[in-house]
């Protein structure tokens, strides 16, 4: 049973599964039996493949062990008896399944490493292999094999990533495989040209989609059909007679009728067809068709312009992650909230600017953008589900806007990626898609940023309201620095001496939680369900 191919757990025969449950109470003291940690060893022993069945056939498998068990004395009896009182219910419920899920992955797991160490394994022996009989005959003709996924290099030449190493991978496990391929210090930026090979388009395409990393395209149907009504106006009068059609008692109505008038005015002045200074944009044409949609959101985040600088960089400073020394980040606009920082940034760049100078903004919104995702994982109560919030910043360039997102994976890989791009028509023209596209992803980013805090807050606050309703004792908020290398030998040889003189009632305790704190985090992750279910709502 030790090995990593697991046994099905149906398909072993009853002396398999008394061994197997006989192992447990074996290996633990009479006052250490748990049916928790029963079923965790035995979950942990076997490969699972239909979580009910397994629980259903443990039950009467327990009974059956139960019926012959020879007692050692009256108290294992008296204890082994408690246990089989109480097994049924356990078994079936909320805190045994998370234990069997547990299990599962991490057999799961275990394989798949067991795996990728026998590939490497035969790599290196078919490459001494070769290496020996190039020496005797010269070059050989065969191809390499290639390297397993997790010891590839991009330095390395002679080995292509195809489909088949995508087999079986999830949507974020695929992008994992992206990051440790084509990305460099555990980061990919999606947005670097012919990065990607095209024949792996349709699997990356088809993780990105999963993952909801393009803006989602979220109007309501009255706001869809101004932008329709917009897209149709073939001449200025339909254009105003729209304009002056707009109510003044919605927020999005507001904005559109903002925008659009200074669409139309600024059109009949041709002057976004001549080249002006950033500052022109920003007072002329960013504040009233981009700047504006941010303000009817003042009691969620305060927005800030012109030469502001980033919060986040201050924040992991103060928390010791970042070097004293580390410069503050300047920006152009900022969504800025008191407990989680920057939620949104963005950079704004004359149409004649260099294209250096526009490299260096996008630069400086990536790195942004990773320091904020470091800061909101640290703030979070359970830092893994950073993977459900991403970071989002924006580049203006002339009249074109590309609207930038960055998330973190379950392993704190980063992906950076381009979410969306827009561009203001220069002058009124008969097909005003482009203008309608434009306010359609204004809106969209606004609703997209609102769902985003709205996640981040309900994350950050999950251990807060836990603790409300069921009476739980909150989380710490220690945070600690990494060991190095020698103090953990000196933590591991500390460790061993403490075991030595821990008493035999505390043999079978590990560094993982129990089963109260088990069925606390089972809790939480219901929440967490909830918040992945969150949608994008009206105003």
């Amino acid at each position: 049973m030790s090995n990593l191919v697991k046994e099905p757990y149906e398909d072993l025969n009853t002396n398999e599964i008394n061994q197997l449950i006989d192992t447990y109470f074996i290996n633990t003291t009479t006052n250490s039996w748990k049916v928790i940690d029963l079923i965790k060893h035995i979950a942990g022993q076997v490969s699972i493949s239909d979580l009910d069945k397994f629980k259903d056939n443990l039950n009467a498998d327990f009974g059956r062990y139960f019926s012959t068990y020879l007692p050692r004395n009256n108290a294992s009896l008296k204890k082994m008896e408690d246990l089989k009182s109480r097994f049924s219910n356990i078994i079936k419920s909320d805190a045994a399944t998370l234990v069997i899920t547990e299990s599962k992955n991490r057999n799961k797991k275990a394989m798949y490493n067991s795996v990728l160490a026998n590939e490497v394994l035969d790599d290196k022996t078919n490459h001494i292999m070769q290496s020996a009989n190039s020496t005797d005959i010269g070059e050989s003709s065969s191809r390499k094999r290639p390297q397993p996924p997790l010891t590839r290099s991009k330095e390395k030449k002679g080995f292509k990533l195809t489909s088949q190493d995508f087999h079986g991978l999830n949507s974020e496990d695929a992008m994992k495989l992206f990051v440790l391929t084509y990305g460099y210090n555990n980061k990919l930026n999606l947005a670097t040209p012919n990065l990607i090979p095209q024949r792996l388009a349709p699997i990356l395409e088809r993780a990105m989609k999963q993952l909801t990393l393009s803006l989602p395209m979220a109007v309501t149907l009255i706001e869809r059909n101004v932008i329709l009504g917009l897209r149709n106006a073939k001449t200025t009068d339909q254009l105003n007679t729209l304009i002056n059609s707009l109510p003044f008692n919605n927020t999005s109505m507001l904005f559109l009728r903002l925008a659009m008038t200074k669409l139309s005015v600024i059109w009949s002045t041709n002057l976004l067809q001549i080249d002006h200074r950033e500052s022109w944009f920003r007072g002329n044409v960013y504040a009233d068709v981009f700047d504006a949609v941010f303000m009817f959101d003042g009691h969620i985040y305060e927005t800030k312009r012109a030469e502001c600088h980033a919060s986040v960089i201050k924040a992991l400073k103060r928390m010791k992650m970042l070097d004293k020394t580390e410069k503050d980040v300047k920006v152009d606009l900022l969504c800025y909230t008191k407990k989680y920082g920057d939620i949104f940034s963005c950079e704004d760049k004359a149409g004649d600017a260099q294209n250096d100078s526009v490299e260096e903004d996008v630069e400086k919104g990536i790195r942004l953008r990773e320091n904020t995702l470091l800061y909101w994982r640290n703030i979070l109560p359970i830092p893994s589900e950073i993977t459900n919030i991403e970071s989002i910043s924006a580049q203006f360039f002339g009249l074109s806007l590309t609207i930038y997102g960055s998330r973190m994976l379950s392993d704190g890989k980063i992906i950076h990626y381009k979410k969306c791009t827009a561009s203001i028509p220069a002058a009124f023209d008969p097909d005003l898609s482009q203008a309608a596209h434009f306010l359609l992803v204004v809106l969209s980013l606004r609703r997209t940023l609102l769902l985003n805090y709205k996640k981040l807050k309900a994350l950050a606050n999950i251990c807060e309201a836990d603790s409300i309703q069921f009476l739980t004792s909150n989380s710490t908020d220690v945070q600690y620095r990494p060991d190095s290398q020698d103090s953990e030998s000196n933590s591991n040889e500390s460790e061993r001496s403490d075991d030595d003189s821990v008493n035999d009632n505390n043999e079978s305790e590990s560094n993982e939680p129990g089963w109260e704190e088990r069925e606390r985090l089972r809790r939480l992750n219901e929440t967490i369900t909830k918040v992945k279910k969150m949608r994008f709502e009206e105003d």
